[in-house]
């Protein structure tokens, strides 16, 4: 039981992790597209 508790936890944070990393990166798309419409 514990061990599934535990997979579940490091599942869990790993999906945090990728969570922040796709905001990183939706983020930094979006400076990029807007510098392009200031051109």
């Amino acid at each position: 039981m514990n061990k599934i508790r535990l997979r579940i936890r490091t599942l869990k944070k790993l999906k945090e992790k990728q969570d922040t990393l796709l905001e990183k990166i939706n983020f930094l798309l979006r400076k990029y597209q807007n510098k392009d419409t200031l051109k």
